[in-house]
């Protein structure tokens, strides 16, 4: 190919990049989650059972010093905001992640935790029932065993 042919083939190689704005990664991609309405809500976490037994929240949840108190808010679109709050209600650890939800069971993802990422990602599967303004979530951890979470709206 002669040089001139060569020259003008880059020439209009490069015009087509800057004419070109290509494809790029979606800022807020559409999740399809697939959040019934009676999950979206701020759910504070009220007992819970390891094997059938009453445990700690805090034993069982790792709450940070000081915690009293922790709610889940689940969206719409998937977004989850774990929070633990002190006693004067300031929160003290704020976790973030997704939700996506197949029948009754719920597949929930920590990404961040303080705004740190949580590399790799913790994923926990749980079977899930919403009953008035009760939510249970039963799911298992290696070591413990079946753990059911009970939380309120």
């Amino acid at each position: 190919m002669p040089l001139r042919s060569f020259s003008t083939l880059i020439l209009f190689i490069f015009c087509l990049a800057l004419c070109n704005p290509g494809c790029k990664k979606d800022d807020n991609p559409t999740q399809s989650a697939n959040i019934p309405p009676e999950l979206v809500a701020t759910w504070t976490a009220q007992a819970v059972l390891v094997n059938g037994t009453s445990a700690s929240l805090s034993n069982v949840l790792g709450w940070q010093s000081g915690t009293v108190q922790a709610t889940f808010t689940i969206t719409a679109p998937g977004a989850l905001t774990y929070t633990e709050f002190n006693s004067v209600n300031a929160p003290l650890q704020i976790s973030t992640g997704t939700v996506s939800v197949t029948g009754s069971t719920a597949t929930i993802k920590y990404l961040t935790d303080n705004g740190q990422p949580v590399n790799p990602p913790e994923e926990i599967t749980a079977t899930w029932g919403v009953t008035g303004n009760q939510l249970s979530l039963t799911y298992s951890v290696i070591g413990l065993g079946s753990i059911t979470l009970s939380l309120t709206k």
